[in-house]
């Protein structure tokens, strides 16, 4: 049995374009199995990459056959195991998916010596996730690095060798020796340079395409933690237990800057414009830094224990993502600092992090051995509406139409304005109020009549609430029932609306005439909190209607069964003043927010009984919870 013959049969399949000829060979488990039997196992894939070196139309089809795609990933999957034991070849591929080309060949090639396997009942009927395996590392495997052509996986291990394969072939490509401890983190700085990072307290350049290390780059006291290279490959920045983030130019392998922090780094990524980097610390922070100015340009702040690793968004860094070691996950905004969305799930410490390129798929991986898939364009700025610079301003409140047409905002300046979704254009604008506007909500009449034009009401520091037509931006009335300010207007009906105040009280207003008229009239004065009524909020069926307060009370209404108090009180709901509130789309379920920094979920199933039962606090908030909003179904 020639090993010389079944070495070469492939390749001169390929020469001679006899690509069918090549597809029975490759194809068939007989052949397989003697070279597996001759230890040639590891040449397989790569004789099925052997076309791409003719390329025609003829190596375009042969890689697109399906049976071919279904015998390499077979391969693929199951060489690291084929390798040691090539007589279990026949048993594997009987347990192939359910329609496998490999699973339907195996009965007719089945040698007589082998009547006996085992057939699994039920077997997947998808493909299998793991696509390849790679093993022969004596050691445990600490870090690994995708180049940027996705062609090399890069493995580092705690023996100090770093290998770099052949990721469509499995194929061992170079091995590289010279560090002293084992490998802490790898980066490729282009798709022909890698970084290695190691406990030995040194980095090293490697060049892939000649075998050899170009630069050993030393400067750090302790253990390297990370490593990562900018976008144009031309300075690395390396972070480590001596509390130090160095920067380097690596085609000279030399220092460029460094910056001191207080405590040992544990994650470096640089910004995807190359000249921010930022680090995560054991001091519970994230820090950015301008390499090319060689300043800290922020700190965030928001993590209560280490923050483990980082990620950028791939959409021009708009934001970054943290873990850390006690299992939270959050993103912030790189342009201002501030979190905007928090992710848990991980029982304990989430050691690693990264963001697909599309950016719709966050990727987590944590002590609890989950891998975790988060999906959702979290933190991606859509439209951002912004009015002239002379009439800059604090936005107080904001509000969105029915239709999601327009967008509707207070300012601290007394302004009010309408912009459009669409085209991002200022449709209206007006300062009708004499203080701060604290509150903005659309109103369209639902009733048969089509006469009536959007509404837009408004309430203000100045005790007023304002009725304003939406579509050409004129007040229609004025109300002025109020002694303190109006901190909060929505719908309570058809046809009426309600209105909080710091006065205490919660009004309810008739806005049409029997004429049909916008003619507002308060039919209903509540007063029984204790202090300013910060929010209130009707439930979707229209049957509860829930108000909470400065008194750190939340009260329950049913206006229809008890005009003159609530039917439920739940004192001392939080712990400081109840800010906002919301109701479920579906069931009795309202979640309130506080100045303790928490929201709170509550059943109110039995709000008839004066029962409304605490099912859940959600914390993780640094500041005061203002604004909460329940997801329409």
């Amino acid at each position: 049995m020639s090993r010389a013959a079944f070495t070469e049969l492939p390749y001169y399949l390929v020469c001679g374009r006899c690509y069918e000829d090549l597809e029975n060979v490759l194809c068939s488990l007989s052949f397989i199995f003697k070279k597996f039997q001759l230890g040639l196992g590891r040449q397989l894939l790569e004789d099925f990459t052997t076309v791409s070196s003719f390329p025609s139309q003829g190596q375009e089809r042969f890689a697109s056959r399906p049976r071919v795609q279904e015998y390499r990933s077979f391969i693929a999957r199951h060489q690291h195991l084929l390798d040691q034991f090539p007589i279990l070849l026949w048993q594997t591929a009987l347990n192939e998916s359910d329609g496998s080309s490999v699973a339907a060949d195996v009965c007719s090639h089945l040698p007589q010596q082998h009547p006996c396997l085992l057939q699994l009942v039920s077997r997947s009927g998808g493909s299998d996730p793991c696509v390849m395996s790679l093993v022969d590392f004596p050691e445990p495997v600490t870090s690994l690095a995708v180049s940027p052509d996705a062609l090399q996986l890069a493995t580092g291990s705690a023996d100090g060798i770093v290998k770099v394969t052949e990721l469509e072939t499995g194929r061992e490509i170079t091995m590289f020796t010279g560090h002293a401890q084992a490998i802490s983190a790898l980066c490729f700085v282009t798709s022909g340079l890698l970084c290695s990072a190691s406990l030995d307290k040194t980095l090293s350049l490697w060049d892939l395409a000649q075998g050899y290390r170009l630069h050993v780059l030393k400067g750090h006291s302790r253990r390297v933690s990370s490593c990562d290279a900018d976008v144009k490959g031309l300075v690395v920045a390396s972070g480590g237990w001596d509390c130090k983030l160095k920067v380097w130019d690596v085609g000279k392998g030399k220092l460029i800057t460094e910056f001191l922090e207080t405590r040992p780094i544990t994650a470096i990524k640089f910004h995807p414009d190359g000249q921010i980097v930022a680090t995560a610390s054991w001091d519970q922070t994230i820090k950015l830094y301008d390499t090319f100015n060689r300043k800290k340009i922020a700190v965030i702040r928001g993590h209560v224990s280490s923050v483990k690793a980082l990620a950028f968004s791939p959409d021009q860094g708009a934001y970054i993502a943290s873990c850390s070691l006690d299992g939270q996950v959050k993103l912030w905004s790189v342009k201002t600092g501030t979190p905007i969305g928090s992710l848990s799930g991980h029982v304990g410490s989430v050691n690693g992090i990264t963001i697909s390129s599309c950016g719709r798929q966050l990727v987590t991986v944590g002590d609890d051995q989950k891998v975790k898939v988060w999906s959702g364009q979290v933190g991606r700025e859509l439209v951002c509406f912004k009015p002239e610079k002379d009439k800059m301003a604090y936005a107080m409140c904001v509000a969105l139409s029915e239709d999601c047409s327009q967008v509707a905002v207070g300012y601290h300046n007394k302004y009010v304005r309408i912009f459009s979704t669409k085209t991002n254009m200022l449709l209206h604008e007006f300062r009708t109020h004499t203080a701060s506007v604290r509150c903005v909500c659309f109103f369209t009449h639902t009733s048969s009549s089509s006469s009536h034009p959007s509404l837009l009401i408004t309430g203000s520091d100045d005790k007023t609430v304002q009725v304003i037509d939406a579509d050409i931006g004129n007040v229609v009335t004025t109300l002025y029932d109020h002694e303190g300010a109006v901190l909060c207007v929505g719908r309570y009906s058809v046809d009426s609306i309600v209105t909080t105040s710091q006065d205490c009280m919660m009004r309810i207003y008739s806005l049409f005439s029997e004429e049909g008229n916008i003619k507002p009239v308060c039919t209903l004065t509540l007063g029984t909190h204790s202090g300013a009524v910060t929010c209130a909020a009707l439930s979707a069926d229209g049957a509860i209607i829930a108000s909470v307060s400065y008194d750190m009370s939340l009260r329950l209404w049913n206006l229809e069964v008890e005009r003159e108090r609530p039917l439920c009180v739940v004192h001392n709901a939080h712990a400081d003043v109840i800010t906002c509130c919301a109701w479920s789309s579906t069931g009795h379920y309202l979640v309130t927010g506080s100045s303790d920094f928490t929201l709170q979920l509550w059943d109110a199933s039995k709000y008839s009984s004066g029962i409304c039962l605490q099912k859940h606090v959600l914390a993780g908030h640094t500041a005061a919870v203002y604004s909460v909003a329940y997801k329409k179904t």
